[in-house]
């Protein structure tokens, strides 16, 4: 089992290869989170972590970018956009 901890480790190390962004900000299990989950096709998001990455972005209505992470093996399912805006 991994824990948030490890979880944010793990997406920030995926952020920062793929040019994401610069930090993790919150690491988040679906039942936490606040408003709507990320709109992701052909991923499941239960038993994930969902790590919020910091970017350079200006302030504005954009989507959020998130690393999507296994909290069974670690693996990264998923790293982009959350397609959660408006």
């Amino acid at each position: 089992m991994i824990s948030r901890e490890q979880a944010a480790k793990i997406a920030e190390i995926e952020a920062k290869d793929r040019s994401l962004g610069s930090d993790v900000f919150e690491v988040l299990a679906v039942s936490e989170l606040r408003s709507r989950p990320p709109m992701l096709y052909g991923i499941e998001l239960e038993n994930c972590w969902i790590a919020y990455i910091a970017t350079d972005r200006p302030p504005g209505l954009c989507a959020s970018t998130i690393v999507v992470i296994s909290q069974a093996s670690g693996e990264t399912l998923y790293a982009g956009s959350s397609s959660d805006e408006g």
